[in-house]
């Protein structure tokens, strides 16, 4: 009989979007692969047809992102009492609230083995003071946990000194297809007249759900004060969100709401990158972002705030600039330098598309493959 194993994340695209290879791993291992989260909501929209492929069995339980959601007891104690009766040798659990829940219902029901992927501690550097308290949870939890895996330096200096029961590792992300991006051009699927956008003003793009962690304000709110500098740009941003309604209305009352794109969850992601100047991820917190990487596979230069994994990503003045995100001047500030400067934004550019190939998929996939094999080497 197949050993079981159940992997965790708040919503089912989650394991499509950034587990697959890992659920391949698992499925190559021989384990019989159970998934635990949201699979229904609209705005997560999940490809059951690739879970087919690995023949995952669905459990549906919504826990809330909200750390402060009371409705997470009980989901916590409807996912222990399924890890009961499944018997599970090993859950490997994603994303940071649900993973609290995850590891206290494998602990009530005595899961053998626990593997906790850490996307972006809540406790950064220069983050609110309150956030200790999650640094106090995370610290404890280390205690249930035989793999803490971090894909930042500053998260795996802070693992490293917590009391983990098995062992912390770094790994570079969650991987990106490299081939996907250098092994495809913009041949005219998408233009700036699909997406609305006029051809002869400078573009900014981001890719983030419109939630009020990605920031995107920051980004509305500079490109108002480069129009009142002189400075015409426009900014596009790729997701979906509960924030859809106030980035409009804040767009409005800045008087750039002719420049500003809400464009949506897209499949077509990397054509649009290849049609803008500049890509800039205003997130207040981030592990290490996908988006970010597949940018700099574009060519294109970056400026991310100074918080978590875009540091491993981009080292200021090299490929790009930090900025802290409440920092609308200099946020503008290094839009307008790299718009008045397309030698440097070329040079950034390149580098970025040297660098980022440390963070592929084929890097990652051998790291977590070495991993499991080591945390899950008695099955």
């Amino acid at each position: 009989m197949k050993k079981k194993i159940l992997v965790i994340a708040t919503y089912g695209s989650f394991f499509t979007g950034f587990e697959f290879s890992n659920l391949n791993i698992l499925k190559d291992m021989g384990f019989e692969i159970h998934g635990v989260a949201n699979f229904n909501d609209s705005d997560h929209i999940t490809n059951n047809e690739l879970l087919d492929e690995v023949g995952m069995i669905r459990h549906q339980i919504a826990f809330s992102r909200s750390p402060l959601s009371v409705s997470n007891i009980s989901k916590c104690r409807e996912l222990a009492k399924l890890m009961k009766s499944e018997r599970f040798y090993a859950i490997d659990t994603h994303n940071p609230v649900i993973s609290v829940y995850s590891r206290i219902a494998a602990k009530i029901a005595g899961v053998p083995k626990v593997i906790y992927n850490a996307h972006g501690f809540f406790f950064y550097k220069g983050a609110p003071k309150i956030n200790v308290v999650f640094k106090w949870v995370e610290s404890t939890l280390a205690g249930w946990t035989d793999a803490l895996i971090t894909i930042n330096k500053e998260d795996y200096a802070a693992a490293k000194k917590m009391k983990v029961r098995g062992k912390a590792y770094y790994i570079h992300g969650v991987g990106f297809d490299l081939n996907r991006i250098t092994n495809s051009e913009n041949n005219g699927s998408v233009t700036y007249v699909d997406l609305s956008l006029l051809e002869d003003v400078p573009t900014i793009a981001s890719v983030g759900e419109l939630r009020t962690n990605k920031n995107h304000a920051a980004v509305i709110r500079a490109l108002a004060l480069l129009r009142k500098q002189g400075t015409d740009a426009q900014y596009v941003i790729c997701g979906v969100g509960d924030q859809k309604d106030n980035l409009l209305m804040l767009a409005r009352e800045l008087g750039v709401d002719d420049r500003v794109h809400l464009l949506g969850l897209r499949d077509d992601v990397i054509d649009i990158l290849r049609l803008v100047d500049i890509y800039v991820h205003p997130s207040f917190k981030e592990g290490l972002s996908m988006s970010i990487m597949e940018a700099m596979a574009c060519g294109l230069p970056v400026i991310a705030t100074c918080n978590g994994g875009p540091k491993d990503l981009i080292p200021d003045g090299v490929g790009g600039y930090l900025v802290h995100p409440d920092d609308i001047d200099a946020i503008a500030s290094r839009v307008q330098e790299l718009l008045s400067n397309p030698e440097l934004r070329e040079r950034f550019g390149s580098r970025n598309a040297e660098s980022v190939k440390s963070f592929a998929l084929n890097v990652v996939k051998r790291e977590m493959k070495s991993i499991y094999h080591e945390i899950l080497q008695d099955i």
